[in-house]
């Protein structure tokens, strides 16, 4: 047997031991499904123990993610220690927030000759700035004002700083691939462009079809990446335990920037209105935020799309690549009314999670679906040379290989899935003025429940109700801010 055929048949099989290896780690698009499935059903204390373990166990291109997900859920059951210990180490592993989302060319040949599932996870930024938006409400819930204060200007500094900074990395991300592709037509292995705008049935491209199979067309202006929430808490926390002028005109001005993002949210304008008074003075009048979390966030999909791969030494073969979709999730809980004093108070959207997190992925879209092709190429150029290599050989070793090749090219045209899956759909507040007898009712829009709930004794408090989805029992705690 050549050399060339032998080496094929090590790499096949290295690529075989790999996989095996993995099955020894829990990875998040395998094991995912032993939190998710108990989470969304409503049985949260078996969700926190599956995603503790897997964020323990997981293997190591998952961490972060695996992290993120046992914060959440670990969050939701009030275990509010261990919830921040995982996202410290999610945080801990996504490193140094400059630079980050360093794009590791090594990682995207990696991906072109294994699959994009094996890259290091390192977070989106949406997760960054809601990573530290729970590590803020986690030290407010539990007194720690100074933790929440750095929380809140972390996240701040994501949204502000690090979001221009992603949109221009997405554009280096692409240059390379772009670079990539480029080499490789030089060398006559394959041309990336002809495959990338290349006319499927219906006359769509591929970016045409994903965008067209996804959830994606009513999707709302969301700037920079912002997440309105992240300032609505930091308003509230600036407002009712800031400790000097700077701080409560740093109240003033994120309910500000939250009002000129969710302009018919009357409760923000009232805020705005408190932020000022209180910026100029005045006493803060006794006030209780209910913080309403909604739904589940969007989740990925993958489609199957048939492509000519324009392999330039050889005949343009077609190929089934799978390609990741978004969609959004139903059957939620679409508000809360509070009943206090006397008055009604129907809770307003704050923050869309659908729309931000739907908005990233799409503005990604473009670069996954080039860094796909490459790697599909990749793996066709690879199948050519073996199958040329083993023109002189047996049978059976010219089946073997040819098995081991298409199994090679199955496992790895895979989609990433990977998306936090434990975010809410949506954020809502109402915003009570306390009542004197410091008892507040919530009706949920399903039906399902009357809650009451005793306030504890503060100027301001926080009421957080947490619905995964309608018909399943909501989470409900409150807390007083110092």
């Amino acid at each position: 047997m050549g050399r060339a055929a032998t080496t094929i048949i090590h790499n096949s099989l290295a690529v075989a031991v790999g996989l095996l290896s993995l099955g020894c780690a829990a990875n998040w698009h395998d094991n995912g499904k032993d939190f998710l499935n108990p989470y969304e059903n409503g049985h949260l204390t078996k969700a926190a123990t599956e995603a503790t373990r897997s964020a323990k166990d997981g293997v190591e291109h998952d961490k972060v993610i695996l992290n993120l997900e046992a914060g959440a859920i670990l969050r939701a059951v009030n275990r509010i220690p261990e919830s921040t210990a995982a996202f410290d180490a999610a945080d801990a592993l996504v490193g140094d927030y400059n630079q980050w989302p360093e794009v590791r060319f090594s990682e995207e040949i990696a991906a072109a000759v294994t699959t994009v599932r094996n890259t290091n996870y390192r977070g989106y930024l949406s997760d960054l700035v809601m990573l530290n938006v729970y590590r803020a409400l986690n030290a407010m819930e539990t007194g720690n004002s100074d933790a929440a204060r750095t929380n809140l200007v972390r996240a701040s500094f994501v949204q502000q700083d690090i979001a221009t900074k992603y949109a221009d990395a997405l554009a280096n991300a692409q240059q390379k691939l772009d670079a990539k592709g480029a080499q490789a037509k030089q060398k006559g292995d394959y041309d990336t462009n002809a495959t990338m705008n290349q006319r499927l049935d219906g006359g769509q491209t591929v970016e045409e079809k994903l965008v067209g199979s996804s959830d994606l067309q009513d999707l709302r202006a969301t700037k920079n990446y912002v997440n309105p929430f992240a300032d609505y808490l930091q308003g509230i926390y600036f407002l009712s335990s800031g400790v000097d002028a700077s701080d409560r005109e740093r109240a003033a001005v994120a309910f500000k920037r939250v009002a000129g993002m969710m302009p018919n949210n009357p409760y923000v304008a009232q805020d705005v209105e408190e932020a000022e008074r209180v910026a100029n003075g005045a006493a803060l009048a006794p006030i209780t935020y209910v913080i309403f979390e909604t739904g589940l966030p969007p989740y990925r999909d993958q489609i199957q799309i048939p492509l000519p791969l324009f392999i330039l030494n050889n005949q343009a073969p077609s190929v089934v690549l799978y390609f990741p979709t978004i969609h959004s999730r139903d059957g939620y809980v679409s508000e809360l009314t509070v009943s206090a004093g006397g008055g009604q108070y129907t809770s307003a959207i704050v923050a869309d999670m659908d729309a931000i997190v739907k908005q990233e992925f799409r503005n990604q879209l473009p670069t996954i679906i080039t860094r796909m092709i490459i790697g599909a190429a990749t793996k066709a150029v690879i199948d050519a040379a073996s199958k040329q290599a083993m023109k002189n050989q047996d049978a059976t070793a010219q089946l073997a290989v040819s098995l081991g090749m298409l199994l090679y090219q199955a496992a790895f045209n895979q989609a990433d899935l990977r998306t936090w899956r434990t975010l809410p759909k949506q954020f809502q507040v109402a915003r009570v003025p306390t009542p004197s007898d410091r008892n507040l009712t919530l009706r949920l829009s399903d039906g399902s429940y009357a809650i009451p709930v005793q306030l504890p004794e503060g100027k301001a408090n926080i009421v957080y109700v947490k619905s995964i989805r309608a018909g399943v029992q909501p989470i409900v705690r409150s807390f007083a801010l110092n």
